[in-house]
């Protein structure tokens, strides 16, 4: 996981980033605002100990991603 708040990386990889905004959230039972100027999408690599990408998902679900990348990382030869 990477939290890249320049959005450096993100373009470095070439993941799509859009305008961002203001939103609220609830924590406990407090609401806070949290605003951001970007919000890039949410994409999944995996980096090989070379540094080659051996694995890019750019229509990540939340719910099923953990899952998609365990099984890709047991089929690797």
């Amino acid at each position: 996981m990477l939290s890249d708040i320049t959005g450096e990386i993100a373009n470095k990889f070439g993941v799509k980033v859009r305008d961002g905004g203001s939103f609220t959230k609830t924590f406990g039972d407090q609401e806070i605002e949290l605003s951001r100027s970007y919000t890039p999408s949410r994409w999944t690599f995996i980096v090989d100990n070379t540094g080659k990408i051996i694995y890019k998902d750019t229509e990540v679900d939340l719910n099923n991603d953990n899952q998609k990348v365990i099984e890709f990382l047991k089929n690797i030869k």
